[in-house]
């Protein structure tokens, strides 16, 4: 017998949300830390010409933002964007930019943190209000710019390309 946390309770949670998470967590888990960028490439929220841009080695690490939405396009998820409590080393606390998920008609609070700040170990499954800090729900205006939707493109050809690698072999 081990120690299960009451939040693990399929009272809590439904075991279909469990399994959707514990597939987030192994896409997440397999993702890349950096992806190559494929189409327009920027330098400080510009446009680069093409001709620059076809000499350039250009990767990135994609962050809470893209993540959260490249996983939505394959998962029963919707993509929350807002702010969450940071516990800093000096001991104050701040606000952060962040993304997480919820599943498709789940009415029990439940979230799905894709890239939580602070966190070695991965996705993490709350039930909003016991302890983890996702604040205010926003909307952040660079979200709709063609550098970050470019990004969001690339990360989602990324985790489309991990999930077929995790597909077992009978089913490709």
């Amino acid at each position: 017998m081990s120690l299960k946390p009451a939040i693990a309770s399929n009272v809590l949670i439904p075991e279909p949300t469990i399994c959707l998470f514990e597939e987030i967590r192994r896409a997440v888990l397999a993702f890349p830390d950096e992806i190559e960028a494929q189409g327009p490439l920027y330098l400080l929220g510009t446009k680069l010409p093409a001709k620059i841009a076809a000499v350039l080695e250009s990767w990135f690490t994609p962050n809470c933002h893209m993540v959260a939405r490249a996983l939505a396009e394959f998962f029963p998820v919707e993509v929350h964007d807002g702010v969450v409590l940071e516990a800093r080393l000096d001991g104050t606390v701040g606000l952060r930019a962040h993304s997480w998920l919820t599943p498709k008609n789940d009415g029990a609070g439940i979230l799905i943190d894709p890239v939580p700040l602070g966190v070695l170990s991965g996705p993490v499954l709350v039930l909003r209000g016991n302890g983890y800090m996702h604040r205010r729900e926003c909307s952040f205006p660079e979200h709709r710019g063609e550098e970050f939707l470019a990004r969001v493109a690339n990360t989602t050809q990324a985790m489309k390309a991990t999930l077929e690698s995790l597909r077992p072999l009978a089913s490709r």
